[in-house]
């Protein structure tokens, strides 16, 4: 195809029809750093860059603001760029305020620190492991060639263990970039946090200033992808501090992230030594914050925390126990299998809708339980209930909520998913439900699938889908109206809950059905019911915003 191995020493380079034609030029020969430029401004798929030298700067930008000499000869804008996507295998090929002028035109890039991350996991791994080794070799329970042999053996899975750790990393960014706009205002808070606790500087890391975040959300435009690098790095500093100098790390749950960072031979070797390993702390802080910060992106600790109070390892008790208590990993590991064989944005938004459901469990475990939560008996209490609920639901459901989970369904089956994960997927949001229904269930000591029609058929009578639809409406581009219609949809939740613990107190019966439950509660409080469903109609037919209207409170129609 005419390419070569040129030396850049010629004067010039001659250049075949092929090479004009792949490079977009029409000469026939260049110096040397003249098709270095070329080819860097190549109209490709991908540039992976490599080696030393800073070779794309803004265009704002000045050769001396870039602080390499050797390489201002080649160097170009980003504005020249033509790659599709930027892979950085070296180190500052690109000027920070480069790699955020080539994403805001549209480029795919991350940061070096980001593409380069797996050195780092490996070489952490590889401590880790022989710091167990060794160990055991000055014990004499294990001699040399038992060692080489073993790490021999952990080779390819080790590699694995980084690998799906840096796929983890690069998939947090896109899931945070698909809703970068909407959650712009939680970015800039999260900065502003770091800011005054001293641990970021806006300034040395290029984020925005006030005045640019002002200019993109005109332009309904978020933080970039290597500035979502930025604060995802930051927020898991931020994390791993908080849960080093906390007493999460020595609960017992947690030895099996330990487990879980460790490749299988060294589990099955050492499992006796595993939990007295001398960075025990360290590896579960690291390897729960990563899988933290990975699935919910970087601001949803502190996030949850503006919303509750809650301490950062708190508010990990009650992510690992949500996690848990609905089998999130098993879905998760379900939709990554399909890489290349679905839209990736598809993927991404099957994720999003599993982080939905976490971040409202989250909350309701930091709502509802003793603070610190007892993940174990978290899990135990609700696991079951859930996976029944999981089963069961669809045939639990009103015919409104059956028919929105069809159509639900139905979108992600047309989309090429399959029946199976696209019912579970379509059931994610209503699968939160289970929380408050297994807890009526086993506070009262009913079955979970007939509370769960009683739930679901009481909020029909009263057409409080249509009351949290509304809610769901309201805007929440900034912090305050996020917070406000969060409570609203709280308070919703909350009394349902209430209702339908009300109800079956009421009904007295043991036997009877959940239509008979329910019959008898409408009928007990007719009048309450009555003036709540006209009020309902009034609003309905008004301009009055639906979420001024609250079901009739239990307390009151006893």
């Amino acid at each position: 195809m005419g390419g070569g191995v040129f030396s850049r020493s010629a004067k010039t380079i001659l250049l075949s029809e092929p090479v004009q034609r792949s490079l977009a030029i029409h000469s026939a020969s260049l110096t040397p750093n003249e098709l270095i430029q070329a080819i860097l401004k190549a109209p490709v798929d991908l540039i992976w860059n490599g080696g030393i030298g800073t070779f794309v700067k803004a265009s704002f930008e000045s050769h001396r603001d870039v602080g390499d000499r050797t390489n201002d000869g080649l160097r170009i804008n980003a504005t020249e760029l033509r790659a599709k996507v930027i892979g950085e295998g070296g180190n500052l090929g690109l000027t920070a305020n480069g790699r955020i002028e080539y994403a805001l035109a549209g480029g795919r890039i991350n940061t070096d620190f980001i593409d380069n991350s797996g050195g780092v996991d490996c070489s952490d791994h590889e401590v880790n492991i022989k710091i167990l080794m060794q160990e055991a070799l000055n014990e004499g329970a294990f001699n040399e060639k038992q060692r080489n042999t073993l790490l021999a053996e952990m080779e390819n899975e080790v590699a694995e263990l980084v690998l799906h750790n840096n796929y983890q990393q690069t998939q947090a960014i896109s899931l945070v970039q698909r809703s970068a706009y909407s959650q712009l205002d939680e970015h800039c808070r999260f900065v502003a946090a770091l800011e005054r606790s001293g641990r970021l500087d806006r300034l040395t890391w290029n984020l925005p200033s006030n005045a640019e975040i002002n200019r993109r959300r005109t332009l309904s435009l978020g933080l970039t992808r290597p500035e979502l690098a930025i604060l995802l790095s930051y927020s898991k500093i931020d994390l791993f501090d908080a849960l080093i100098s906390s007493d999460i790390c020595a609960e017992a749950y947690l030895s099996r992230e330990l487990d879980n960072y460790f490749p299988r031979p060294m589990r099955d070797h050492f499992a006796a030594r595993l939990p007295s390993h001398r960075l025990r702390n360290e590896i579960i802080a690291t390897f729960v914050t990563n899988n933290f910060i990975n699935r919910m992106g970087p601001t949803f600790p502190h996030r949850i925390m503006e919303h509750t109070g809650a301490k950062p390892a708190d508010i990990t008790r009650a992510y690992i126990a949500a996690r848990d208590v609905f089998a999130i990993p098993t879905l998760w590991q379900t939709i990554e299998s399909l890489d290349n064989q679905i839209a990736a944005t598809l993927q991404l938004d099957m994720l999003i809708e599993s982080n939905k459901l976490i971040s409202r469990a989250t909350l309701w475990f930091l709502r509802n339980r003793k603070q610190p939560l007892d993940i174990s008996a978290a899990v135990n209490d609700f696991q079951a209930g859930v996976q029944t609920l999981r089963t069961a639901l669809s045939e639990l459901l009103d015919a409104h909520q059956h028919q929105q989970l069809t159509l639900r369904r139905d979108y992600y089956t047309q989309q090429g998913v399959t029946t199976t994960l696209a019912q579970e997927v379509a059931l994610l949001p209503l699968l939160f439900l289970a929380l408050d229904i297994t807890e009526v269930a086993a506070t009262l000591g009913r079955e979970v699938s007939g509370v769960g029609k009683l739930y679901f058929h009481l909020g029909a009578l009263l057409d409080l889908h249509w009351v949290r639809d509304r809610i769901t409406a309201l805007p929440e581009e900034s912090h305050w109206p996020t917070l406000a219609r969060a409570a609203l949809r709280d308070d919703l939740l909350r009394l349902q809950r209430t209702l339908t613990r009300e109800a079956l107190l009421q009904s007295g019966d043991r036997d009877l059905s959940p239509t008979a439950i329910l019959d008898h509660w409408s009928a007990n409080n007719q009048i309450t019911v009555e003036r709540y469903l006209q009020h309902l109609s009034e609003f309905k037919a008004s301009e009055l915003p639906a979420n001024w209207c609250r079901p009739p409170d239990a307390r009151k129609s006893a």
